[in-house]
C-alpha cells in the first residue's frame, strides 16, 4: 500500500507545516454524513483550552460552502483549513505529518481512511460507527467518541492531544489489516456461514 509511515518531521516540511504544532488531519468527502461541521464546531472547543492546534479537513463534496462558512463563522480560518481533494502522493505526507487522525462521522462502514492512518502509525479518534468500534478495541489504537457530539469529540481530541502514543504499537496492530489479512478473515467468515 502507498501508506508507509514516514518520519512526521519530515512529512510536515513537505507539506510546509510548523514542527510545534499539534496537527489534526481528517479525510472524507464533504458530505453531511462525515460530520465534519461536528470537527468545527469541536476545534472552537479546543481553541478555549488550547492554541497550538492546526486542523486540516481534506476532500471536496457540497457541504465546502457552508463548511468554509461555519469557519469563517467562528473566526477559525487561521486554525481550522478546507484542503479540497488531496492527491494520493500528498496524502501520505499528510498522514504522516498529523498527531492525530479524526474521522467524526455520523455513520460508516469501515471507512479506508481509519486503516492508512493506523498504518502510518497514526492514533485515531472516531465516532462508535459501523465497523470502528471493532478495529479501534483499544486506546492503545485511539479514542471513541459518540456520533454528533462536539463536546465527546473535543474532550478526546484533548486527551489524545496530550497522551504519549506507541507508534510501533499502532504500527504492529495496523499489520493486522493488510488486504490480505482481510481478505483472509472475510473468507474465514464466509467458509463458517456456508458450513
Amino acid at each position: 500500500s502507498a501508506f508507509r509511515p514516514i518520519d512526521t518531521t519530515v512529512a510536515r516540511e513537505r507539506v510546509g507545516l510548523p514542527r510545534d504544532v499539534k496537527v489534526i488531519f481528517t479525510l472524507g468527502g464533504l458530505i453531511k454524513r462525515k460530520g465534519f461541521n461536528y470537527l468545527i464546531d469541536t476545534m472552537e472547543q479546543i481553541y478555549n483550552q488550547r492554541d497550538d492546534v492546526l486542523c486540516f479537513i481534506g476532500g471536496a463534496g457540497p457541504e465546502e460552502g457552508n463548511l468554509q462558512g461555519q469557519i469563517d463563522q467562528l473566526r477559525l480560518g487561521e486554525r481550522v483549513r478546507l484542503l479540497g481533494a488531496v492527491p494520493g502522493d500528498q496524502l501520505t505526507l499528510w498522514m504522516n505529518a498529523c498527531d492525530l487522525f479524526v474521522l467524526p462521522s455520523l455513520n460508516e462502514g469501515n471507512p479506508t481512511v481509519m486503516f492508512e492512518a493506523l498504518g502510518c502509525g497514526k492514533p485515531f479518534v472516531g465516532t462508535r460507527v459501523g465497523g470502528v468500534p471493532e478495529v479501534i478495541t483499544s486506546d492503545a489504537y485511539g479514542l471513541l467518541v459518540e456520533p454528533a457530539d462536539a463536546e465527546d469529540l473535543a474532550e478526546k481530541i484533548l486527551v489524545a492531544l496530550d497522551r504519549e502514543w506507541d507508534r510501533e504499537a499502532i504500527l504492529a496492530y495496523a499489520e493486522r489489516f493488510t488486504w490480505e489479512n482481510i481478505a483472509k478473515e472475510i473468507m474465514g467468515i464466509y467458509t463458517q456461514i456456508l458450513e
